[in-house]
């Protein structure tokens, strides 16, 4: 069948490339995030005690109920931000007055190391290039040190709404803690990407382009989501040591895509479907997020085409406008209006724009954001430096642009009197017509330079693209070729414009 001859070939023909991030980022990465968060730390927190330390805590191992192994588990993106260690149970903390760090590592038991060979200490400083010590000597080194007073992680993140990873052992209570301002400022600090960042974050966004296209290649009518999603994985495992999703995968067929973040992929794809893919690596723990929308069968309908070509409309109207400066509710309500307009001359909404604009009618065909930061999680902190004014754009920002339209059921029967929607602007008739879509969302990647944007997502998007891929012609578009070879391969980051300052700016 279909699977396994593809199954068969990829392993036949594929083998595995000098990724230069296969294993380990360079912790050169991590010290210059590290100064540049102590640069923040001594600028924003007032009169700083001598001797001051900031405790912090990564992530800890999570059981599996009845069983003695354990889940696989992601390192605290604020813990690897500043000291690039994916092993979990670590503490460390940063002597703020010098700068100096001390990691602490959990003390192995014979079981351990029979069955999991960790880390030593000597194993982790030569690793990090850091001194270690093992965790029961965490309290002694403290006391030592004699800090006036203690700096913790503490608050709420505004995504998950949990609180914050930090330290809560008894001894602390000797001591004078602050847990208000580590937390924020490290948010604030991981917004703009540094120049090996921005390298690494290419390298994972590249990947994943390169698993859509091979996607959109191998897509057949018959196949199950499921086996799109194996794919992707496959091919990101076996080229190029990728093992880790950003977030789970959402591979919805038909109606399937007009379901926002899908994941039971079990459907089976059925002739003249649309397929929404939104999937994306974690590339030693930075992320991408891609969406690509194509036809199961090739080839797009005249409504698909339609309702495809209006989004990516939108998505290339969105990115020739960013810019350091640019208010990004102001881009909520472009897209906004932007939609509303390819829909009306579609026939699918009727009556003035700026009226539907004030009755949030667009929220019923995009009842989501035009779309978020992207770092070391796939919605990444710092959100807020977006929506509070003045909210705008600065250089060194990475941000997703993922207009959608979708064609929900739930939204015109219930949700429209619920928010207060009129659905008189809205021709049902029409809705009807397009219901068997689904939904189509185009999302890329895009990195805001000092005078512009660059689309750091760069595939197939126009639909005579995707028709051409997907027919098994190759495509590698110039943009490509300058942008993705020069961050998959090479063995070392190139510096932060070198590759950008070619390239054109999003159009």
């Amino acid at each position: 069948g279909i699977n396994a001859e593809y199954m068969g070939i990829l392993f036949i023909i594929m083998e595995a490339l000098p990724f230069k991030y296969a294993t380990q980022l360079p912790n050169s990465l991590f010290e210059n995030n590290r100064k540049k968060f102590m640069k923040k730390f001594k600028e924003f927190v007032p009169s700083i005690p001598p001797n001051s330390i900031i405790l912090f805590k990564g992530k800890e191992e999570v059981a599996i109920d009845s069983t003695d192994d354990n889940y696989e588990v992601i390192q605290e993106s604020c813990f690897y931000y500043l000291f690039g260690v994916q092993e979990l149970n670590f503490y460390a903390y940063i002597e703020v007055a010098t700068e100096n760090v001390t990691l602490f590592i959990p003390h192995a038991k014979i079981e351990d190391r029979i069955f999991k060979s960790p880390l030593r200490k000597a194993d982790v400083t030569k690793k990090y290039n850091l001194p270690a010590m093992y965790e029961n000597n965490m309290q002694v080194c403290v006391e030592s040190i004699n800090p006036s007073k203690i700096f913790i992680m503490g608050g709420t993140n505004p995504m998950s709404g949990k609180i914050v990873l930090s330290p809560s052992f008894p001894w602390l209570s000797k001591y004078k803690v602050s847990s208000d301002d580590v937390y924020p400022i490290l948010c604030h600090c991981r917004v703009a990407k540094s120049a090996e960042e921005l390298d690494v974050m290419k390298s994972a966004i590249a990947s994943s382009a390169e698993g859509h296209i091979e996607m959109m290649k191998n897509c057949k009518p018959g196949l199950r989501e499921s086996a799109l999603s194996a794919m992707m994985q496959q091919y990101g495992a076996l080229k190029y040591n990728i093992k880790v999703k950003a977030y789970p995968d959402i591979i919805g067929s038909g109606r399937n895509a007009s379901i926002l973040h899908y994941d039971k992929n079990d459907k089976i794809i059925e002739p003249n479907e649309l397929v929404l893919c939104d999937c994306g690596f974690r590339v030693l723990n930075y992320c991408s997020d891609i969406t690509t929308t194509f036809p199961s069968n090739g080839k797009f309908t005249e409504k698909q085409k339609a309702i495809y070509n209006l989004v990516l409309g939108v998505n290339r109207h969105i990115k020739s406008l960013l810019k350091p400066g640019t208010n990004w509710l102001s881009m909520e309500r472009e897209s906004s209006k932007a939609l509303l307009e390819g829909l009306s001359k579609l026939g699918i909404v009727t009556g003035d724009i700026q009226e539907m604009l004030k009755f949030r009618v667009a929220l019923l065909f995009m009842p989501h954001g035009l779309g978020h930061f992207l770092g070391l999680d796939a919605h990444d902190v710092g959100a807020e430096q977006l929506f509070i004014p003045p909210g705008t754009m600065s250089e060194g920002m990475i941000v997703t642009v993922e207009p959608g339209c979708y064609f929900i059921d739930m939204l015109f029967a219930k949700g429209a009197a619920e928010w207060k929607i009129p659905l008189k602007y809205v021709n049902m008739e029409k809705v009807k017509e397009y219901r068997e879509i689904g939904g189509v969302r185009v999302e890329d990647d895009v990195y805001i330079t000092a005078t512009g944007n660059v689309s750091l997502s760069v595939l197939p998007r126009t639909v005579e693209e995707i028709e051409a891929c997907m027919a098994g012609k190759e495509w590698k578009s110039s943009q490509y070729k300058l942008l993705y070879t020069s961050c998959l391969l090479y063995t070392s980051p190139s510096p932060r414009d070198a590759t950008l300052s070619r390239m054109p700016s999003s159009a």
